[in-house]
């Protein structure tokens, strides 16, 4: 059952659910969710102890100053208005996720993890239909990319962090039963190859991430292990989507190409010739 102190708090709660559920599945009904938590947060009173509650806070904290960067920002930008558009779209650093560090509760995180996972879990069903040939391509969804709910580009990551929570839970020592460790790993495995048949790449970045961490989180005392693990990991799992996964090979081969030539393209509209051209920039 989920915890809550009184009625406001239990109706976070719920939201909160609500909003984890959407997450992964559609942006309307998440916004509706959200949107809901912050206006009975701004009109629900006691505001004396909610800031308090974000000052102690290191991480709200931490969303409220990346927020203020780009209003700084302004001050020495070119076009006023893309500039202003850019805070707009920065509102959930100030506005959202300040607010949801201040009402989450940590007995509940199963419940967060739960919702979240389901929905994943209904997004991998209708990916493997699609590609399997078991239904049509709906939504997003194409031969080459079977993401229907989401596009390849949003999914992915949203797919990493889901590997990342199931892979964390099967190895973080604690006593599950046998039943659940083969659901896990059936859940990381058919996960990490729905990975490579999309072509989200900044997800499959993300999951090679993923597999660094879990490595160091798993090899506590010995960062050699760490390394080998991680490094023999994600060469095995690069090289067999490379030969056995056409998205994953193309895209492979179209970046090479891209970053070979970038010398000659210098002004390529690509993602990865824009990418190139933010880090110069950047850097």
């Amino acid at each position: 059952m989920i915890n809550y102190h009184g009625p406001i708090d239990r109706i976070y709660q719920y939201l909160f659910l609500v909003a984890c559920f959407f997450l992964p599945l559609t942006v309307a009904a998440n916004n509706i969710a959200i949107y809901l938590i912050v206006l009975i947060w701004i009109f629900s009173g006691d505001y004396s102890k909610k800031f308090q509650k974000i000052k102690n806070n290191n991480l709200a904290i931490a969303s409220i100053v990346f927020f203020l960067a780009h209003v700084v920002a302004l001050i020495w930008t070119e076009n006023i208005s893309w500039g202003l558009e850019i805070v707009r779209k920065m509102l959930p650093f100030l506005l959202v996720l300040p607010i949801f560090l201040t009402i989450t509760r940590s007995d509940n995180i199963k419940f967060y993890i739960f919702a979240f996972l389901l929905a994943i879990g209904i997004s991998e069903l209708l990916s493997y239909l699609i590609w399997f040939g078991v239904i049509e391509p709906f939504g997003y969804a194409y031969v080459g990319s079977p993401t229907p709910i989401m596009s390849h580009v949003s999914y992915n990551p949203f797919l990493a962090f889901a590997i990342y929570i199931v892979s964390n839970e099967l190895i973080s020592g604690k006593k599950i039963s046998q039943y659940k460790r083969v659901i896990y790993t059936f859940f990381i495995l058919t996960m990490t190859f729905n990975m490579f048949i999309t072509g989200g790449r900044a997800g499959q970045i993300m999951f090679f991430v993923a597999i660094i961490l879990l490595a160091f989180q798993y090899f506590k005392t010995s960062q050699i292990k760490a390394i080998y693990t991680s490094i023999g990991l994600i060469a095995l799992i690069s090289i067999t989507s490379y030969n056995f996964s056409p998205v994953f090979h193309e895209r492979i081969q179209m970046a090479s190409h891209e970053i070979v030539n970038y010398d000659a393209n210098s002004d390529l509209d690509t993602s990865i010739g824009l990418r190139i051209n933010f880090f110069l920039n950047s850097w």
